[in-house]
């Protein structure tokens, strides 16, 4: 009585990620390519980190605030990575 093997990239829609999770996890199953998925998911990340890059600089702030933010939110990064 053997059974026929998993398939890794056939996950049961009973099986649900944490919600946090969950956004990536509805990427990889709607994408049929598994390549272009992953290449989703990492341009995703990537648009998160470039945010404090993108904002918009008022000429009347601190100028060491920016940098001092952005410091902390790379090295709270690399931490976390």
């Amino acid at each position: 009585m053997i059974r026929k093997p998993a398939d890794p990239f056939a996950t049961p829609f009973k099986i649900l990620p944490e919600w946090y999770f969950f956004p990536v996890f509805q990427i990889l199953r709607t994408v049929p390519n598994n390549l272009l998925g992953v290449l989703l998911i990492v341009s995703v990340a990537a648009e998160l980190l470039t945010v404090p890059f993108l904002e918009n600089v008022n000429k009347f702030q601190n100028p060491f605030r920016r940098l001092v933010s952005t410091t902390i939110f790379l090295i709270g990064n690399a931490v976390t990575l």
